[in-house]
């Protein structure tokens, strides 16, 4: 026979093994990747116009200008329009100058559009000498979109910043912070070419934070835990 201690001891002893063997069965090891695939991708469409420019005219055509600004109007959804003027210039004074006229023209017409001056770039394909047949310097336009991809979590939902679910959720570690990235993204085409980095750059940056901070369009995603089932996971 035990005497009450011994008793006691024991009983503590399959207590303490039954709560192991409990504990052990609601456990479920997994793997978890803890560097995903997550990454933000721009694609780039382009609708593009070849305006020969007839010797001695600077100006555009009325139909040269409708197609530019029909081009635009498609272009502007649902993000920034951008253009890109490819120029030939040729070996004389007077060429060169009708060529920089021309190019003025364009880019005002293109601001006149609604294309903002920072997102119109000037490309000179290269010098040629001018022959019987190549005497005037003609100009390609693109108007360009940068559509932004977002990174694809498989799993995750997303959550609506409220303050109140707490950023949590190891198998989706990182991709909400790629997500708000790319909903931050002002300048798509830096993420498809780069960008050199100038004075105005803090500025744009700061400007660009307070009109997505202000916009309640744009919601931004965090990631939570699913705390009745047991598994990460996120809900609108």
């Amino acid at each position: 026979m035990l005497n009450k201690e011994e008793k006691m001891k024991a009983s503590q002893i399959i207590l303490t093994f039954g709560l192991t063997t409990m504990l052990s069965a609601c456990y479920i090891e997994r793997d978890v990747d803890t560097t995903p695939p997550h990454h933000t991708s721009v694609k780039r469409s382009t609708l593009s116009l070849h305006i020969p420019f007839g010797t001695h005219h600077t100006g555009l055509s009325h139909q040269e200008a409708a197609q530019l600004k029909s081009y635009i109007n498609r272009a502007s959804r649902p993000g920034p329009v951008y253009a890109r003027l490819v120029v030939r210039k040729l070996h004389t004074r007077f060429d060169d100058d009708m060529t920089d006229t021309r190019i003025q023209t364009v880019v005002r017409f293109l601001k006149q559009a609604g294309v903002a001056s920072h997102r119109i770039e000037v490309i000179e394909e290269g010098s040629i000498k001018p022959d019987k047949t190549e005497t005037e310097s003609g100009m390609w336009v693109g108007i360009d979109q940068y559509v932004t991809l977002f990174p694809e979590c498989p799993g995750f939902d997303g959550q609506v910043m409220d303050g109140k679910v707490p950023p949590e959720g190891e198998n989706h570690f990182g991709c909400s912070n790629e997500y708000n990235f790319a909903r931050m993204l002002a300048e798509p085409r830096d993420i498809y070419k780069g960008h050199k980095l100038s004075p105005s750059d803090p500025v744009v940056n700061s400007n660009a934070i307070e009109r997505l901070r202000t916009d309640k369009a744009k919601a931004l995603k965090i990631e939570k835990v699913d705390t009745t089932s047991g598994a990460s996971g996120a809900s609108q």
